[in-house]
């Protein structure tokens, strides 16, 4: 069978003969492929590209724990790793098409770009490793419709940038629909050592840049980075947690902490030879719109000779405001391999909340921050009155259908006493 599909692709024979020799396990998905560095029991392939090369659309590419070549996705698959799945050198996920959905789950690598995407993406609890102490571990998002961050920890937390250089950003996304999970995205430090050979100090990186976008943001942690301190010349600037320059965004269940500034040769905040200014937790610019509830921030705070930075800045033409009502919001409590599944509703009290799985990706509507219908409505579950303490949970068990490694799709929704419907973040997740 799967000679007979290859050749309808026009496949070389060699791809023929390999894909004769490596038959897939048959899953109700699509294709099941192993990928085992080590040639274990039950292996197709040692590396993850020629995974890629052979599979079809929707077929699944297992990747067993190893290090692993990078390599370049782009075909509608789910490429899921387990703990200790290691990819050294550049992930890229281009070209995906609309109407089409790609899934990266659980794995760590360097570096991270998806570009180009009309489908949806979905990353899932995806951790950044630096390359060495000098460079982070970028992820950058750009020219993308629809990608879904899930339980993923982006950013350089203990590595620092060589000093004068600034510490990297966390994640940077441009002209795109970016939705962020109960995930942690933090900007690299610059330099925090005294060293008297460097003259000046980098800036703290900033934990999410946001340039052209539409952001939505719940359940996540968000950190700048430390400005280098500086022994000889001025100190860098404390990295913004959050900052979006011509962008809509939705801030809801999340925590936003500035970084630093660092030390600089004299006690002149801002100056030639003085501190660096401490780091904002949010900041607008440039005609940006930002909208939160239930979410706190705090600007950097190093104790030197600048003032705290601010929690929320905005320029003259960009606002942050408070949403009123607060926006619900759901997380994923628990998924087993038995297929049992706990979600967790938190809204307003008295408002009433339902929840529901699906398996499709609904395209947000760009360049706005109001969130509506993300996935569709498979199994619905009706949870009635959120009660005063502002959370409920529901429980589902998910069908024999849904094989390991396969997407499902969470949203809910609550009802005011006014008659306004207001939905949550979705949460996407992959069957262990």
């Amino acid at each position: 069978m799967l000679s007979l599909r290859a050749s309808n692709l026009g496949r070389s024979l060699s791809a023929l003969a390999l894909s004769a020799l490596l038959a897939p396990h048959a899953v109700a998905g699509g294709a099941a492929w192993i990928v085992d560095a080590s040639a274990g029991p039950g292996f197709h392939f040692i590396d993850i590209q020629t995974a890629i090369d052979v599979a079809q659309p929707n077929d699944r590419v297992f990747v067993r724990a190893g290090t692993y070549s990078g390599f370049v996705l782009n075909k509608p698959l789910i490429v899921r790793g387990t703990t200790g799945t290691r990819v050294i050198n550049q992930v890229i996920i281009q070209n995906i098409p609309a109407a089409t959905r790609c899934t990266l789950s659980r794995l760590e690598f360097f570096e991270l770009e998806v570009t180009g995407c009309a489908g949806g993406i979905v990353l899932e609890a995806l951790k950044t490793r630096p390359f060495y102490a000098d460079i982070g571990a970028p992820v950058r998002v750009q020219n993308s419709s629809d990608v879904r961050m899930h339980r993923c920890d982006f950013g350089s937390a203990s590595l620092q940038a060589a000093c004068p250089d600034s510490g990297l950003n966390g994640t940077n996304v441009d002209s795109a629909a970016l939705e962020i999970v109960s995930s942690m995205l933090r900007g690299q430090d610059a330099e925090t050592g005294f060293d008297y050979s460097c003259i000046g100090a980098g800036s703290g990186g900033v934990g999410l840049s946001a340039t052209f976008s539409t952001v939505s943001i719940a359940h996540s942690d968000l950190r700048g980075g430390f400005g280098g301190y500086a022994t000889l010349g001025a100190g860098g600037i404390g990295g913004t947690a959050a900052l979006f320059s011509t962008s809509r965004a939705r801030l809801t269940a999340s925590t936003f902490v500035g970084g630093n500034g660092g030390w600089g040769e004299t006690c002149l905040c801002g100056q030639a030879f003085g501190d660096g200014a401490n780091g904002h937790g949010v900041r607008a610019t440039s005609q940006s719109l930002v909208r939160h509830s239930g979410s706190t921030a705090s600007g950097g705070n190093a104790g030197n000779c600048c003032p705290p930075g601010s929690s929320f800045a905005q320029s003259s033409n960009s606002q942050i405001m408070l949403a009123s009502p607060a926006r619900p919001t759901l997380a994923l409590v628990n998924s087993s391999a038995a297929g049992a599944v706990t979600l967790r509703v938190t809204g307003p009290a008295n408002t009433t909340a339902r929840v529901w799985l699906g398996r499709t990706m609904v395209t947000p509507t760009p360049n706005t921050d109001v969130v509506g219908l993300l996935t569709n409505r498979a199994r619905l579950q009706n949870l009635g009155a959120v009660p005063a303490a502002g959370q409920v949970d529901a429980f589902f068990t998910l069908p024999s259908s849904v094989d390991t490694g396969e997407l499902v799709i969470a949203q809910a929704d609550v009802l005011t006493s006014t008659g306004e419907l207001l939905y949550s973040n979705s949460v996407c997740f992959t069957r262990p």
